[in-house]
């Protein structure tokens, strides 16, 4: 079991880093842009950013798996589909046809507790301790991934001439936790891998052009 535990904190933390690594880049880039030279106050509003998008991404991984557990679970399960069947029935649905949609839920609860099985996943239980300390975990991750996106942009508010080679840095390792990410959740890694860079790469090129246009039209540098 305690493999198993280890296992999962692994998952949370690494599939956190690789989002936050993607999803805080516009952010950060503005930020970069709107505070000009002022790294002080840029690292602060940096800093606010990237912890409500952990908080927020960590509360999202926290429901997830409580709602997953109590909507997928045969056991835990069992009332909701009862009354389900019930308001089928209530509104006209022919008794044995809403028999055997419930055979199908059935089923399909029944495949997602084997799969939760053979992914050591430890969720055969509703446990809000764990759910939380997941929650927790992919917070953390996404933090990291965040704070690890924003140097590039603390370097452009510095004028570091060394911008480039973070750059490739930072591609470089949304490629490795892409494929990280990939491995631990049963995926394609290089396929992960490469889909990290190539919406990374995007979103800089999007990025690129629009601050060129801000700095040409509005504020006419």
């Amino acid at each position: 079991m305690t493999k198993s535990k280890s296992s999962l904190s692994t998952v949370n933390y690494i599939t956190g880093i690789s989002d936050g690594m993607l999803l805080p880049i516009i952010p950060c880039a503005l930020i970069s842009l709107y505070f000009g030279n002022d790294l002080t106050e840029a690292f602060v509003w940096f800093t606010i950013t990237v912890c409500l998008g952990a908080f927020v991404y960590g509360f999202a991984r926290y429901s997830g798996e409580k709602n997953e557990i109590k909507h997928n679970h045969p056991s835990i399960a069992k009332e909701e589909s009862q009354k389900d069947a019930e308001r089928l029935k209530r509104i006209g649905i022919d008794e044995s046809l809403v028999n055997e949609m419930m055979q199908q839920v059935k089923k399909e609860q029944e495949d997602w507790l084997k799969e939760v099985r053979e992914n050591n996943m430890d969720w055969e239980s509703l446990d809000l301790k764990r759910a939380g300390r997941s929650g927790l975990q992919t917070g953390l991750g996404f933090l990291t991934g965040a704070y690890l996106i924003s140097l590039p942009f603390l370097c452009l508010i510095l004028s570091i001439f060394g911008i480039v080679a973070f750059l490739i840095t930072e591609f470089i390792l949304m490629g490795l936790f892409g494929w990280l990410k990939g491995k631990y959740i049963r995926k394609n890694p290089f396929a992960l891998a490469i889909t990290q860079v190539i919406l990374g790469f995007s979103v800089l090129i999007v990025l690129a052009a629009a601050g060129y246009w801000l700095l040409e039209n509005v504020m006419h540098f």
